[in-house]
């Protein structure tokens, strides 16, 4: 599975402008290979938006690029809205929750999406990630399901959360004694992140 994340800056009089466009890519659903979308106003900036995207594989992300992704993007008329883009594509290495169908019943019910962008350059901060954090992640109330991902020596992290309160609960309660099992905090090189409020009328399944 591949999972692209797009993060958009958008000025707060283009948002309206912005939200509408991405409306438009409703028509992902028609596509072979792609699974689901879902995107929001990042809650400690909100002049960012954050998109995650899944696609069973990179044959089926790769057609969309070369046939379809264009023919959206300008109906959209999206790039008039936004000032600066990020785009990246990750590999999933494993899920956190019960696989896919939890993954499926979060894009519809989940309300907020964390996201953690990791630099790490050993292998055993994989091994870490599978057996403390999913494990740990995956067992709090309100996490609906999440995937671990990669690209090269870069990590991304994605959740769903029933709401605010219960990954503020998790944040309070649970991450701190996650930190402290193996030493894990020592092992991140840099981490940045976004607490992402979905917007219901962006997602796509």
């Amino acid at each position: 599975m591949l999972i692209k994340w797009v993060k958009c800056q958008v000025d707060f009089d283009k948002q309206a402008l912005f939200s509408e466009a991405q409306k438009e890519w409703k028509a992902l659903r028609n596509v072979d290979g792609f699974i689901g979308q879902v995107g929001g106003w990042d809650e400690k900036n909100p002049v960012e938006a954050g998109i995650l995207a899944f696609w069973e594989n990179e044959d089926s992300y790769q057609r969309f690029m070369k046939y379809i992704h264009d023919g959206i993007f300008y109906k959209s008329n999206q790039r008039s809205t936004y000032r600066k883009i990020s785009v990246r594509v990750y590999e999933k290495l494993s899920d956190m929750g019960i696989g896919r169908d939890s993954l499926m019943k979060s894009l519809s019910e989940g309300t907020l999406l964390r996201i953690s962008e990791i630099e790490r350059r050993q292998s055993y901060f994989e091994q870490i990630q599978n057996e403390v954090w999913n494990k740990g992640m995956g067992n709090s109330p309100g996490m609906l399901s999440g995937v671990f991902c990669k690209r090269d020596h870069q990590y991304l992290v994605a959740s769903f959360w029933q709401n605010s309160s219960l990954h503020q609960r998790y944040v309070d309660i649970k991450l701190p004694s996650l930190l402290n099992i193996l030493g894990v905090k020592d092992f991140f090189e840099s981490i940045s992140g976004n607490f992402i409020k979905l917007e219901k009328s962006w997602t796509v399944i």
